[in-house]
């Protein structure tokens, strides 16, 4: 079966509640590529979040450009069996940190982007330090997974990939209805703060809570379900990892 490849460059704006005027936001290209993203909206927000955005998302959020598009996952498991997740929401956020004064929700996490992009520490340092990346919009949650992480610098900026579950306590496991890649990065100038939140699928994982497997205790097996993830290679996730870097290199901030 021919794959047929789309390629949507974003440029018009649509406004959620209200007209809202942002140059900067306005100018920005978000290009959505590949056989696997279907363009859904873009809108430009004044600031305040949707509640829709995430279950804790800030009130206090600067304003924003938030583009959304559709996937679908498709797959074969380690017993060959054929998968598919229609439907799959993702989303890239470009944040205007222009107005931003200290007592906003993003500082926290824009001070711990900096300093892990200083740093670039990798999947095994994180882990012995038990440190948590930064996950912004936030939500209230752990994570679960937190592997794959690597680094990645374009000529509008540089940021920070890692694949995420997002967990409310003990007792789940990897699995590819929560799976996710995500990208936290800033602009060269620190205008603009990158996030996006992209759902990716691998072969070996369960498709949902229903396939965990039937172990002595869940949380150790989801650790080194954890680990494991680290050792596969980027083209074996559906879409490919590779793809998803691409989508974040091809965004152009205005000028």
């Amino acid at each position: 079966m021919k794959l047929r490849v789309c390629i949507v460059s974003v440029t018009v704006l649509m406004s959620g509640c209200g007209t809202m005027e942002n140059p900067s936001l306005q100018s920005i290209e978000v290009p959505i590529t590949g056989p696997h993203f279907r363009k859904d909206s873009d809108h430009l927000k004044s600031g305040q979040m949707d509640s829709g955005s995430s279950p804790e998302a800030p009130q206090d959020s600067p304003p924003y450009r938030q583009v959304l598009f559709e996937s679908s996952l498709s797959y074969a498991d380690l017993s060959g069996a054929e998968r598919r997740i229609d439907g799959v929401d993702n989303v890239i956020r470009i944040f205007d940190l222009s107005n931003v004064v200290p007592e906003q929700t993003i500082n926290g996490y824009l001070s711990r982007l900096r300093r892990i992009m200083s740093a670039r520490p990798g999947s095994l340092e994180l882990r012995r330090r038990q440190e948590t990346l930064p996950d912004y919009p936030p939500r209230n949650a752990g994570h679960l997974v937190q592997a794959k992480v690597s680094y990645g610098d374009y000529d509008w900026g540089s940021g920070i990939f890692y694949l995420v579950q997002f967990t409310q306590g003990r007792g789940n496991y990897p699995n590819n209805s929560e799976l996710g890649y995500l990208f936290q990065g800033l602009s060269k100038d620190g205008r603009f703060y990158v996030s996006a939140d992209i759902r990716v699928a691998h072969p070996m994982l369960p498709l949902d809570s229903s396939e965990f497997p039937s172990v002595d205790s869940i949380d150790d097996a989801a650790m080194q379900m954890d680990l494991s993830l680290d050792g596969q290679k980027d083209s074996s996730f559906i879409p490919s990892l590779g793809e998803v870097r691409s989508l974040i290199s091809g965004i152009k901030l205005g000028e």
